[in-house]
């Protein structure tokens, strides 16, 4: 359906064919979409009570509200684009062979997804990427990942409030690898959150991601998870919570890295403290709830203006950028604000909201050098595969908004060909980071450790050109392949395949295929697989 107007559909049973709206709105409710998705583009979607298997996919919708609807299939549960205002409330996504739901530069007045349950999927429960999003009383079990939040979002998770002890607590448990993954330039909002973070599934005599309820690889700030209960007990009668073992975060330090005291008991309050930039933060987000932007952006400014050193400041720029419209003033405004520059880390972030805006408003050029900027020399591999993401965002902005002049770029090739392309290649990158064994698990201490299964390194350098070398540890004799793969997954090559004995190994790629040809520039992956075992890392290479 191509056609602006809103179009309704009530009762309806589609059975292998794709529901495609652009423009408008979509309203659907009481349907069954058998084999069959949902597709809607720059229009308004609304879903509610509604059985779909093969998902929901939202792009630059303006309102997305789906409700009472389970989601079940092929392909990705719900994933939003470039959208505005969301809410998911009372849904159901199991059994997916992709994730159950993607938030992607996905900013507004107040996004909730709410009392759903995101379960058995094969792809991560929950993923933000640039966005912002509250999490109230939701269930989140086995899945790959738990929830994932990067570059720059900012997420709140909570139990609903009002409801009695272990009723709609959001609940994340028993998840495959890490239960909940953020990287430092994220805000994470649980303190006080009355949140169950639980895995006694992890097995203690294998080192993997499993063991981290939490990890943040790159945290350099203190993180407050107060009153919320991570799955242990004193053994009582009563089970008292306590404290946690810290080998169970990354950093392990429980009590500055991560503030957990006290842990959540039934029937405390939720902490609010009496500092005054607490007290404002909580009073902007309820005016944006109340959809009185410019009282909440007045709030979020004075706190940034008033208290520069808060560590709400972060979260108040980024909630700028969810709330403000004029895109060309808020770009000056990070550039101007004197309190967004006092320190690198906040300077880094104003100056990336600062691109973002950038793109917003078709100054593509300067968002294009910036981000290729870091990738030429990123200050870690983490920064460099997310500025290859957001460089792809913004040559998809580019296809829907042709710039008005030529634009010069030092990677062409990094250009992907559509939007769909872009959200391949940025999916691939997102599943892959830190779920594998390896050199990125940190050890507790510096003695060696008798390994039960095999382990696949970090390769050396990375990005590189022309070579790398892949390191791996085989614990016993065994047959292995290790085999470079493209983003699309087509294989490149393989350099090794055979039987090995125990022991470390070290291979180099020399960056060309199996016909001798040397790959393009871009981003790589190399498997290794035993019989019982298979394990991915990431590669980029930069010519």
């Amino acid at each position: 359906m191509f056609k602006q107007q809103m179009i309704i559909k009530t009762t309806n049973t589609i059975d292998k064919c794709k529901l495609v709206k652009e423009n408008g709105g979509l309203s659907i409710n009481n349907s069954t979409f058998t084999d069959s998705g949902i597709e809607c583009t720059n229009a308004n979607l609304i879903i509610s009570n509604c059985q779909v298997q093969n998902g929901v996919y939202c792009y630059n919708n303006d309102v997305v509200d789906v409700s009472g609807s389970s989601f079940t299939g092929a392909g990705n549960g719900i994933i939003l684009n470039s959208c505005h205002n969301y809410s998911l409330m009372d849904n159901q996504i199991t059994g997916m062979s992709g994730k159950g739901i993607g938030i992607y530069e996905t900013n507004g007045t107040y996004n909730t997804i709410e009392k759903c349950t995101v379960s058995q999927n094969s792809g991560d429960g929950i993923t933000f990427y640039h966005s912002n999003g509250n999490v109230i009383g939701c269930t989140i079990v086995g899945n790959n990942k738990g929830v994932v939040i990067l570059q720059n979002s900012v997420v709140a998770i909570n139990k609903e409030p009002g409801t009695n002890p272990n009723a709609h607590d959001s609940y994340i448990a028993n998840n495959t690898w890490q239960e909940i993954l953020f990287v430092n330039n994220c805000d994470l909002m649980m303190d006080g959150g009355k949140n169950q973070v639980i895995d006694n599934n992890y097995d203690h005599n294998i080192n993997t991601f499993d063991k981290y309820l939490i990890q943040c690889p790159n945290l350099n700030h203190s993180v407050n998870l107060r009153e919320n209960y991570w799955g242990y007990h004193d053994g009582s009668v009563n089970e008292h919570p306590i404290m946690p073992p810290a080998d169970r975060f990354y950093p392990t330090d429980i009590y500055n890295a991560y503030v957990l005291d006290p842990v959540w008991s039934p029937g405390l309050p939720n902490i609010i403290t009496n500092e005054n930039d607490e007290l404002m933060y909580h009073e902007a987000i309820d005016l944006a709830v109340e959809n009185d932007v410019s009282g909440s952006i007045y709030l979020f400014k004075s706190i940034i203006s008033e208290y520069p050193e808060s560590h709400l400041v972060e979260a108040c720029a980024k909630n700028l950028y969810a709330l403000e419209q004029d895109k060309g003033a808020l770009k000056d405004y990070y550039h101007t604000e004197p309190n967004l520059h006092w320190n690198s880390d906040i300077g880094k972030l104003a100056d990336y909201l600062e691109k973002y805006c950038d793109i917003k408003i078709g100054n593509y050029q300067e968002a294009i050098y910036f981000f290729e900027k870091i990738i030429s020399n990123p200050p870690s591999e983490l920064d460099s595969l997310m500025a290859i993401i957001d460089l792809g965002y913004t040559y998809c902005m580019m296809q829907e908004n042709p710039p008005k002049s030529a634009i010069m770029c030092m990677y062409p090739k990094l250009k992907p060909t559509s939007k769909k392309s872009f959200e391949l290649s940025r999916d691939t990158i997102i599943s892959c980071l830190y779920t594998q064994t390896g050199g990125e698990v940190p050890s507790n201490n510096g003695s060696e450790t008798q390994i039960a299964i095999p382990i696949l390194n970090k390769c050396y350098p990375n990005p590189f050109n022309p070579s790398t070398t892949i390191s791996f540890i085989l614990p016993k004799e065994m047959p292995c392949n290790l085999t470079i793969y493209n983003v699309k997954g087509q294989k490149i090559k393989t350099i090794v395949n055979e039987t090995k004995a125990a022991g470390n190994y070290n291979v180099v790629w020399d960056g060309k295929d199996n016909k001798g040809t040397s790959v393009a520039s871009g981003v790589y992956f190399y498997k290794l697989s035993t019989p019982t075992f298979s394990s991915t890392n990431k590669m980029m290479m930069l010519k």
